[in-house]
């Protein structure tokens, strides 16, 4: 065994004890109920409230239905939410988007229960126009958390329907949004994901940024190893991870050991990098210290 490789095995050791110190993130889920509670209240119109709140109710009732998927009951919650709806005056506008926010996604998962993504899809866009105009006609706060969900659910069905580059760029493009903060990579993505990323600085992330990159890691994780059974291991590069901060964050580092061949002594330098680096979640960090332990296995294996 090299001198690198006993580096390796070395840091993958010290990596894993550090996996079992830190206890297990949660899948996000950050607290719009709250942020949509202290809205309606604060700059909704009185005569729109009670209505609001009831949708934001009867769409959490749906959430939790679709989930289980009791289609009927969903249903059933479903034809309320939009009943409710339709009784907010035109000239209402926040009130309408207010409402588009908090009822489309519910209504989005029920199609996707049902086979029927492409209006899933065109709920999840309604969801995330709604929320981008929100913040920058009525000065809404804290909705990129909840627009950064609507792209990974987005994601998830484009992966589902066999888009895996599409799909992928969407994961990393987050990711690299989450570990950086610099929004360049998101104005890539296709409309109407590419909006809404001008002037995002001082984040608020409820404490949510790990759980955040956590989901999108998992997905993208999970979605890789599709795609290479697919025999598709060397997919289309995006353009944005050749960039220096790119290359330095979790995301970047282990999207190239996915990509580079376990040959030659540039892997073995890139792993080092990649487990020296932060690791904000554990999905990629489990990902790599698996395909860095196979590599070193191999190593072993012929002298």
């Amino acid at each position: 065994m090299t001198e690198i490789s006993l580096q390796l095995c070395h840091l993958i050791s010290s990596v894993c004890s550090e996996i079992e110190r830190e206890p297990m993130l949660r899948p996000a889920s950050p607290p719009f109920r709250e942020v949509y509670t202290t809205l309606i209240h604060s700059i909704c119109a009185p005569q729109c409230r009670n209505t609001l709140i009831a949708i934001q109710n009867h769409g959490i009732a749906l959430l939790r239905h679709a989930r289980g998927n009791v289609l009927d009951a969903a249903a059933s919650e479903f034809a309320k939410v939009c009943a409710l709806s339709n009784t907010i005056a035109r000239e209402h506008l926040l009130e309408k988007l207010l409402a588009q926010s908090m009822s489309e996604p519910p209504m989005a998962l029920l199609d996707y229960r049902r086979n029927c993504s492409a209006s899933a899809i065109r709920r999840l866009k309604v969801a995330f126009l709604a929320d981008c105009r929100l913040e920058a006609e009525f000065g809404a706060k804290n909705f990129v958390p909840h627009r950064l969900n609507l792209i990974r659910h987005f994601a998830r069905i484009r992966c589902e329907q066999g888009f895996l580059q599409e799909s992928r760029r969407c994961h990393i493009s987050a990711l690299v949004f989450l570990e950086t903060e610099h929004a360049d990579c998101m104005k890539t993505l296709p409309s109407p994901w590419s909006k809404g990323w001008e002037g995002i600085e001082d984040l608020d992330w409820f404490g949510q940024r790990n759980e955040l990159h956590h989901d999108f890691a998992s997905q993208a994780v999970a979605y890789t190893k599709r795609d290479e059974a697919r025999s598709n291991r060397h997919g289309r590069e995006c353009e944005f991870l050749s960039q220096d901060r790119v290359l330095n964050t979790q995301i970047g580092l282990w999207h190239l050991l996915c990509r580079t061949s376990p040959l030659g002594s540039f892997y073995e330098e890139l792993a080092i990098r990649f487990l020296e680096a932060s690791h904000p979640s554990r999905p990629l960090l489990v990902d790599g210290l698996r395909r860095i332990a196979t590599f070193l296995d191999h190593q072993m294996s012929f002298p």
